[in-house]
């Protein structure tokens, strides 16, 4: 599932007095047609089927909403077509049903989880978890346009906080360079602390904590704690960065992109440029198929030359970089350093 996020969410005090569509439309007039640059890079780059940009009317302002394939079956089609033989591996050795657009997010789940047990190249699942990342937008979307309507109708201010906790963020993140120098002035403040507590708590969860089906923003929220950084206490889930409990925290807590734009990040496409900047104590991230919204992280524990160690839940491990799938380029996903 998307993992939602807060719109704005670092300028949250500011939109508890201003009415949220105004905040949007001001914004908006300030992208560079972020949205039409994510669709474009991924037909540029080569896609299951052609990406689209959508957009919806708030009120009296004209939003993005996810970019999409054109067309849903046709990509799915196209993806079955091309991954016949590993969705065949994928169905029987989790005894699944044959792939169809209404169980989609079993197999996705599944391939997120099936990363250390070599069923699937590192490519094979760079590349499937880039089609199911688009692939689920356009049933977010959905959702959205039911809520816009509402909200359109009634004015309703609950249907307001859903939306901005699920509105796409189509803004300019920093390059990689440019976040080098913000990232020198943030030293985590004990760091050897969050190094202990990913060590400790990356394969076996810590039960003090509820644990999600997808628990890496969770984990390294936790791991940013640990490290000594101050929880931002606001007791409204839409802003702030704080826990409770399961049903009691921010999203920013338990959502990539919200944690990501919340701490920070910079961008790049290739993971040599993202270990420049990477050492111990560095959080990243990884948006799998290039759509603008961060849909996993993790954390550096150890770096030797150009491999580090990674500590993350979903799946859970920690394990040197090369064990694992982060070092695997493609021409979709898109990495980020965070904080």
């Amino acid at each position: 599932m998307k993992k939602f996020k807060v719109l704005l969410l670092t300028f949250s005090i500011f939109c508890f007095i201003t009415p949220f569509s105004n905040v949007y439309a001001e914004s908006n007039e300030n992208q560079i047609n972020k949205g039409e640059y994510y669709a474009d890079r991924l037909n540029k780059n080569g896609s299951f089927d052609k990406v689209t940009t959508n957009e919806a009317k708030l009120r009296n302002s004209q939003i993005d909403l996810l970019i999409t394939f054109e067309n849903q079956e046709r990509a799915l089609s196209n993806f079955i077509d091309k991954y016949k033989s590993q969705l065949s591996l994928i169905k029987e050795k989790f005894d699944l049903d044959d792939l169809i657009s209404s169980n989609y997010q079993t197999y996705y789940q599944t391939v997120k989880e099936i990363t250390e047990n070599g069923i699937l190249s590192y490519e094979d699942i760079g590349e499937m978890l880039a089609f199911f990342d688009i692939f689920e937008n356009f049933d977010v979307n959905k959702e959205l346009q039911a809520s816009i309507s509402e909200y359109n109708k009634t004015g309703s201010q609950s249907t307001l906080n859903y939306l901005e906790e699920n509105l796409p963020n189509y803004y300019d993140s920093m390059s990689i360079d440019d976040l080098k120098v913000s990232l020198r002035s943030m030293p985590l403040p004990n760091l050897q602390a969050g190094i202990n507590y990913a060590t400790k708590y990356a394969v076996k969860p810590n039960p003090n904590y509820y644990t999600w089906s997808s628990d890496c923003t969770n984990f390294v929220s936790q791991i940013l704690k640990a490290a000594g950084v101050n929880e931002v206490y606001t007791g409204n889930e839409n802003s702030g960065w704080w826990y409770r409990s399961g049903s009691k925290r921010s999203i920013s807590w338990i959502n990539a992109d919200t944690f990501t734009r919340y701490m920070g990040r910079g961008s790049t496409n290739k993971w040599s440029l993202l270990m420049a900047t990477a050492k111990p104590g560095s959080f990243i991230a990884s948006d799998f198929g290039g759509d603008g919204v961060a849909d996993h992280c993790a954390f550096i524990t150890s770096k030797a030359g150009g491999t580090v160690k990674i500590a993350q839940h979903t799946t859970n491990y920690h394990k040197w970089s090369n064990e694992t799938n982060w070092p695997v380029d493609n021409n979709k996903r898109i990495l980020y350093h965070v904080r």
